[in-house]
């Protein structure tokens, strides 16, 4: 039977669980099985419920569910729900009619882009700010003006001239026309399209049926003329209709230049000669574009976007053009070639749309328009250009010339654009301009009168309009006066009712009420659905989930319930929450259930009795601990125990004590075998006998005697452990380990671990005899070097290779058990070269008298160093060779050693006689730059080294250049051959711009906040493509890709996408700089989409298909 250990002096023993001591605990028990009534105040106290305030509650339950905390403190707020701030509450009436007023009709409205309509909307401001397009749509009678596509146009337009809301939404337009809002369209095939639509409804009613024809129609026709003969051919004479003119844009650097070679002559010869009718013959001939007329109102498509036969796919030539703003076909057409009989048109710009963006298939597009070309309410010779980007409308004050939309020369430079030189004043270079629309200045724009019907029309939709406005305003402001009512209110009972629930006076029983249900009660918005669907809950009396959730399976109030998730108010609190809920269920501590009670109290004494054995066995570990330390090493753990004791391990007792009887398996603790193995760790050997004591290297004994009802009881709460461990081990299949039996006390020892111990001492001595005599000997080289060693000018030094150096360092002070070989580290440096190739000299015939005496001293030496000396550094006027860095990855070089060293060093190691002589170097000065091996190395901090005063080092065997430059080249093979490395890239500013690595200070080497939140580290292998690391780095530094330009030191990575890693010399460890040049707008999210991505390559050339806009 556990016996129980005696409370301290004037001290109550208190239960486990539980706040009360035990013999009121006692008195409780007694109470309920006697049938008799209960103390509530004691039943209370041991559920730890509160009776007075709830900060004084002893066991600190009722600090967790204070009523205090249900709200925020006055002053405060919460993120949602009845005490957020006004303005989150407002958010659900929708946006203010009042800050989407339209304060200026004068000002145009912006368009909501609905996903990737922002093609679209470019071409409706452009076209909205047309007065006769505008006029002939509201002139349109029925049946037109009821077809869904003119009506949902004609309203839009309306809105947009007449409206009091701004931006307005072209969704009902879009959805008329069939677009996808997801995919991304050409702006002018739209546009193209669109006025092939309108127009093709607009032949069912005169006069719109022409009006399109007359704003933006011209004639044009090909000229082909016998060069023999002279007279053009019968089909020259032929006239064809045009709504644009497509011109090119790489290679030119104005449009008239680009226009002009539209309409230039070329020469149809060979197998495209001309039949000549007049001679009879096949000819050569000039065939050549005329312009019989041109509109009013000239479209001109630039020729951005053409197919790459090299990548197969269509791509975006980002090359500058200078657009004038006034356009004189002039300059342009010869004398016989003007337009309307010889003349020659002058036009004005009127509109542009820009495409933004380095990709075919995706981008932003935005329009620039200038509203005084097309209303009379402008002044003669005013400008009123406007910016539209979607929803963000602005004037331009100075024209279209200084908007960025045009694009930067970093930009342009980012994108290998070439900039004009010269950009004329009159002009625009822009890089982004896609479609622009000019006025011919002579040119009178033909309109559509209104009838009786539209001017009415017109009025109706003005009236309407403002009453609109009126009204929106005005029922917004009555929805957001009586939200606002309505949560002050709420809030204000909520108040009341927290202060009646706290504290529950003495004479009060109060009533119980579930504290989550409250919280989100209090928390409810008034007339949400939360709020609504709790009160329904309450009307339906006793299935109210405000008290339903505290009861039993036996229709009590269950103990458990209050003691974790219930709370205590009064009943005056309790009638304010029925006032506001509805009738709810009375549970006071009356209600609790006398059966759940009883089943706690006995969980609670059941508790007390398990903590009390255990601390009875914790005891007896401690004292097995104990005797096993007072025994000492006397009888080798061996003590007064019977022949009943088996052996366990000290460490994995000392645990159990420590841990008070538990055991802790979150992770694998054992060195070998499985977890049933850790109890005996340090006691088995790998034979399963028991391990001798002389080969754990302790004075204090491993292993312990533990009686064997103890040891029962420890691989109980061992296995029990193991069992309710939060992660199994790997390959575990889930079930328990078994134990192998505890060894025995005065079980033998494993004789044949007793033997292989004895031998590893013998060996260990005989290693420790071995290096006594390099320890004492070459006692000055067993210490790495120093960071940097002086060198001076003709001193004459030794080469060792430095790996060498480090492997024999380590077997010296014992980290390592086979000496190195220092001959075979030394021809590991040499390779077979020719004698030429060895000296370091083109030929020997020319060489200087002072290198032809090196030759003559090499002999017949047919091999040559394939290692370059360490490099020289200079500070303040010394020279100094850094010590060769430890844990070097290939090659780590030659550390230096006086001759001295070196020759107790070879003396040791009793090398060949031709390898005895070392690799000898000394530092010269003043030697032609033709036959330096390694000049000196200038740091930051030091003082220049002139021509004059530049350092080499002399080498025999000399340095042989070839054999370097093979050994460099296999090592870096080796290290572009990876699988799993890691490669980091940081994010830069443009202004920071590429740099070098030797350029970044120590500032910029620390990884400040920014640089680890700009910064990702990646595995990747030496065969990854460029395309995928992009990817990745788009990815995980948020940087549009058309922004990105990637760096490795100051080398600009601008490699094909297949291409790999290895392919562009990426070494692991690798830092990239990617330099973030800003041209595009972070939200242009939809180039970082490929078009692959959501469309297929059927469904690239598709277009417009399957919408409105193919069927016309």
């Amino acid at each position: 039977m556990a016996r129980k250990a005696k409370p301290g002096a004037g001290a109550k023993k208190r239960a486990s669980g539980t706040h009360l001591p035990v013999e009121e605990l006692v008195a409780l028990q007694q109470s309920l099985d006697s049938g008799g009534p209960l103390d509530l105040s004691l039943v209370l106290r041991f559920l730890g419920v509160s009776l007075g305030s709830p900060d004084s509650s002893p066991g600190g339950k009722a600090a967790t569910t204070s009523l205090k905390r249900l709200i925020p403190d006055p002053g405060k707020h919460r993120q949602k729900g009845l005490w957020a701030k006004d303005a989150v509450a407002l958010a659900h009436l929708g946006p203010d009619p009042a800050e989407m007023q339209r304060g200026d009709l004068a000002v145009p409205v912006g368009l909501v882009n609905l996903g990737s309509t922002c093609y679209a909307n470019a071409v409706l401001q452009t076209l909205y700010a047309i007065p006769p397009f505008r006029q002939a749509l509201y002139a349109a009678r029925p049946p037109l003006s009821q077809d869904p596509v003119v009506a949902q146009l004609r309203e839009l337009f309306a809105c947009m001239e007449w409206g009091r809301r701004d931006p307005l939404d072209p969704g009902p337009l879009v959805a008329a026309l069939q677009l996808d809002h997801a995919v991304q369209q050409d702006g002018q095939e739209f546009m193209k399209l669109f006025l092939g639509l309108l127009e093709a409804r607009f032949q069912a009613q005169n006069p719109l049926d022409a009006l399109l024809r007359h704003l933006f129609r011209g004639e044009s026709g090909y000229e082909t003329r016998c060069c023999r003969c002279g007279r053009a051919s019968a089909s020259s004479g032929r006239r064809e209709g045009y709504y644009e003119l497509a011109v090119p844009v790489s290679g030119f650097q104005t449009l008239p230049e680009s226009l002009t070679s539209l309409l230039a002559p070329e020469t149809l010869s060979g197998s495209n000669s001309l039949a000549c009718e007049y001679c009879g013959t096949k000819t050569e001939a000039e065939r050549q574009l005329r312009l019989a007329s041109t509109p009013p109102l000239l479209c001109i498509s630039l020729q951005r976007f053409v197919f790459d036969y090299r990548k197969m796919d269509r791509v975006k030539i980002n090359e500058a053009l200078a657009c004038p703003l006034t356009l004189d076909f002039a300059s342009i057409l010869s004398p016989d070639q003007g337009a309307a009989g010889g003349e020659c048109p002058r036009y004005t710009l009127a509109a542009l749309m820009l495409h933004k963006g380095s990709a075919a298939r995706a981008g932003h597009y935005v329009a620039h328009v200038n509203h005084s070309m097309f209303s009379s309410q402008y002044p003669a010779g005013s400008s009123a250009w406007w910016r539209f980007d979607d929803t963000a409308v602005s004037a331009l004050a100075s024209g279209p010339r200084a908007s960025s939309d045009h694009g930067s020369a970093l930009a342009l430079q980012a994108a290998n654009a070439k900039l004009p030189p010269e950009v004329a004043a009159g002009s625009i270079a822009s890089c982004t301009a896609y479609q622009l629309l000019y006025r011919r200045e002579d040119a009178v724009l033909p309109s559509v009168a209104l009838s009786e019907a539209a001017e009415a029309w017109i009025d109706s939709r003005k009236a309407e309009a403002a009453a609109e406005g009126e009204a929106s305003l005005k029922t917004y402001v009555q929805a957001k006066t009586d939200l606002l009512q309505r949560r002050g209110e709420r809030q204000a009972a909520i108040q009341r009712l927290l202060k009646a629930a706290d504290p529950v006076p003495e004479s009060d029983a109060g009533c119980f009420v579930n504290v989550a249900w409250l919280r989100r009660f209090c928390d409810a918005e008034p007339g949400s659905e939360a709020a609504e669907r709790d009160g329904e809950e309450r009307r339906e009396g006793d299935a109210s989930s405000a008290t339903n959730s505290l009861l039993c399976g036996h229709g009590s109030l269950d103990p458990e319930h209050v003691a974790s998730g219930a709370r205590l108010v009064s009943s005056e609190a309790f009638g304010l929450l029925c006032d506001l809920a509805g009738p709810c269920r009375r549970l006071g501590p009356a209600d609790i259930c006398r059966v759940c009670l009883g089943a706690r109290l006995q969980g609670i004494a059941a508790q007390a009795d398990a903590a009390t054995q255990r601390e009875w066995w914790v005891q007896q570990a401690s004292d097995a601990l104990a005797r096993a330390d007072g025994e000492g090493a006397e009888a080798s753990g061996r003590g007064e125990e019977d022949a009943s004791s088996v052996y366990v391990s000290r460490a994995w007792l000392s645990g159990y004590v420590t841990k008070r009887g538990r055991f802790s398996l979150h992770v694998r603790l054992s060195t070998g075998g499985g977890l049933g193995t850790e109890p005996f760790s340090g006691v088995l050997c790998p034979h399963g006998l028991l391990l001798p004591e002389r080969q754990t290297g302790s004075r204090r004994s491993r292993r312990v005697a533990v009686p064997e009802p103890l040891w029962a009881r420890l691989a109980d709460d061992w296995m029990r452990a193991w069992k309710e461990r939060e992660t199994p081990g790997e390959g575990e299949d889930g079930s328990p380990p078994a134990l192998p039996p505890p060894p025995a006390c005065f079980t033998p020892e494993c004789q044949q671990c007793l033997a292989e111990s004895k031998s590893l001492a013998a060996a260990s001595r005989v290693a420790s005899q071995q290096r006594q005599p390099a320890r004492s000997v070459l006692a000055c080289l067993t210490e790495h070097p120093p960071p940097l060693r002086e060198v001076a000018v003709g001193e004459a030094l030794a080469l060792v290779p430095a790996a060498f150096m480090h492997a024999w360092r380590a077997w010296v002070k014992g980290k390592e058990s086979e000496p190195p070989s220092l001959a075979e580290a030394m021809e590991a440096c040499l390779e077979e070269t020719c004698l030429e190739e060895a000296a370091g000299l083109p030929e020997t015939s020319n060489a200087r008298p002072q290198e032809a005496d090196l030759v003559t001293e090499i002999g017949s030496a047919e091999r040559g160093l394939a290692v370059e000396p360490p490099k020289v550094v200079v500070r303040r006027g010394k020279f100094f060779v850094p010590a060769p860095a430890k844990g070097t990855v290939g090659d780590p070089g030659f550390e230096l050693l006086s001759l001295e060293n070196w020759q107790q060093l070879a003396n040791f190691h009793d090398l060949p006689e031709h390898l005895s002589r070392g690799f000898n170097v000394t530092l010269q000065r003043g030697l032609s730059e033709a036959t330096h091996v390694n000049n000196a190395e200038t740091l930051a901090e030091a003082s220049p080294v002139g021509q004059s005063e530049g350092v080499e080092w002399v080498a025999n065997p000399p340095v042989s250049q070839a054999a370097v430059q093979r050994r460099r080249e296999r090592h870096e093979a080796a290290l572009l051959s990876y699988e799993a490395a890691e490669i980091s890239a940081r994010l830069v500013p443009a202004e920071e711009g590429p740099r070098s690595d030797d350029d970044i200070d120590a500032a910029a080497v620390r990884a400040s906040k920014r640089t680890r939140r700009d910064r990702v580290v990646l595995t990747l292998a030496s065969t990854t493509t460029l395309q995928v690391l992009r990817g990745h780095v788009y990815q995980a530094l948020g940087v549009h890709p058309g922004n990105a330009q990637f760096y490795l030191g100051s080398r600009r990575l601008q490699g094909f996408p297949d291409e790999t890693l290895a392919s562009m010399r990426i070494f692991p460890g690798s830092c990239l700089k990617v330099v973030d040049t800003g041209e595009h707008a972070a939200d242009d999210l939809t180039s970082l989409i490929p078009a692959s991505a959501h469309t297929s390559k059927k469904e690239e050339g598709a277009g417009f298909g399957g919408t409105v806009l193919a069927s016309s």
